[in-house]
């Protein structure tokens, strides 16, 4: 047999790296069981991370202008069974409107000399901006002309503030979080009543998905909106396989009847082996739309990113019309997206998912040599110990090329495979 090699090809080697750089990255996961709002995304953080609640007081005590008889605090919360923290602004001066009516470039003013870092400043402006901006297009004026209502008050800017010194802190970290509850009802506020939720926050939610479960109230607040834009959470339909480090509850004022009014964050980490992960089987029938045609749309689902594998298989479906299910196995946090990519690539109107766990090899790619003849192939080590090569079945696809050449190169393949394993050449 002629000699042969196994070496990793520079793309895989590439990816393999990039892959374990990410690993290294730690997640917060925002889970909103009774929504967000300004001062419970503070309170949670700082049950999360106990030694940022003195920050944040610190923070408090240089806001510019910021009247004596303001007060705020962080305290713990419990019920029968449940405990986390509160925070809260108390002490405005006068009716609970006093100090509402502030101009966008007034807290730019704010925030400019109360004595934050610059990536703290930069970050509240931020989160105002977003406020000013879904406030200047629902009243129709440019953003320096807004003029802030509620979100004007000192407990609003007191909580953007902290927010954006905790998501400072937070800098090196990537977020995100699940499905958003839209609430229902009215809420009243300078302008009335108004529907929930607000024109601002609806604005401010756009893009997001968003849900509308059986309780009512207010669930997200603008400010808490607003927050969530600035932070561009990776949304997903659940909590990522991770592992979880801490996690802190923040609680709101408000009584949500039958739910608990209150924001968790999770520090997780990654799992370091790529072995065990979780992924989503999306399945759909098909029965009204022609093969060549289904045929065609797998293809595009294909392509879509997140997707890691397809099936079709026959059916005979209802009044005995012959069909197909298709499932598609892709990653977990694509599953909506790869849902949203069966809709609308195929004839049908509804597709069904759940979540599973999946166990693979790790697995070096690189290039098998005989002769002239170069072939891709994948080497894993098997839990048992041992090795096994397989080539990639389009390098095998040669034209005429017969069964018995196509297994003298799959025998050469293997036996590189297993000399690079004995001589420990590619570890």
């Amino acid at each position: 047999m002629q000699q042969t090699s196994y070496s990793n090809t520079f793309e895989e080697s590439a990816k393999m790296a990039e892959r374990s750089t990410s690993n290294r990255t730690r997640l917060v996961f925002l889970d909103l069981i009774g929504g967000i709002a300004g001062d419970m995304f503070a309170a949670a953080m700082c049950d999360l991370e106990p030694q940022l609640e003195q920050e944040c007081m610190d923070t408090i005590s240089r806001i510019w202008g910021l009247p004596s008889d303001v007060q705020a605090k962080f305290h713990n919360y419990q019920s029968d069974t449940n405990f986390g923290k509160q925070f809260s602004v108390q002490g405005m001066p006068g009716d609970k409107h006093s100090h509402s009516h502030v101009g966008f470039r007034d807290v730019l003013d704010i925030l400019s000399n109360s004595g934050l870092s610059k990536r703290a400043t930069d970050r509240a402006s931020d989160i105002f901006e977003h406020l000013a901006r879904c406030e200047g297009k629902a009243h129709g004026v440019p953003v320096d002309a807004v003029v802030f209502h509620e979100v004007g008050g000192w407990d609003s800017i007191v909580d953007i503030i902290v927010a954006a010194c905790i998501i400072d802190r937070f800098d090196d970290y990537n977020w995100a979080c699940g499905p958003i509850p839209a609430g229902r009802g009215t809420v009243h506020c300078a302008h009335g009543d108004m529907p929930v939720p607000t024109p601002a926050t609806t604005e401010l939610l756009r893009g997001f998905t968003i849900y509308q479960d059986e309780h009512d109230g207010e669930r997200v607040t603008p400010t808490g909106a607003a927050i969530l834009c600035h932070l561009q959470p990776t949304q997903m339909p659940g909590m990522p396989a991770s592992e979880l480090l801490r996690f802190g509850s923040g609680y709101g004022s408000k009584v949500i009847p039958g739910l608990s009014n209150v924001l968790r964050c999770y520090l997780m980490e990654p799992v370091q082996s790529r072995t065990d992960q979780t992924v989503a089987i999306i399945e759909f029938d098909i029965d009204d739309q022609s093969p060549e045609d289904l045929a065609l749309a797998i293809d595009a689902i294909r392509e879509s990113p997140g997707v890691l594998d397809i099936v079709q298989t026959p059916i005979i479906a209802k009044k005995g019309r012959l069909g197909s299910t298709v499932r598609v196995l892709a990653e977990w946090t694509s599953c909506a997206a790869v849902a949203d990519a069966c809709l609308s690539a195929t004839s049908t109107i509804g597709v069904r998912w759940h979540r599973a766990n999946r166990r693979i090899l790790d697995r070096t790619v690189g290039v098998s040599k005989s002769g002239s003849r170069t072939s891709r192939s994948k080497r894993v080590q098997r839990p048992d110990g041992e090795s096994t090569v397989k080539l990639e079945s389009d390098d095998l696809a040669v034209a005429g090329q017969s069964y018995g050449e196509r297994e003298r190169l799959r025998a050469s393949a293997t036996l590189a495979g297993i000399k690079d394993v004995e001589t420990g050449t590619n570890e």
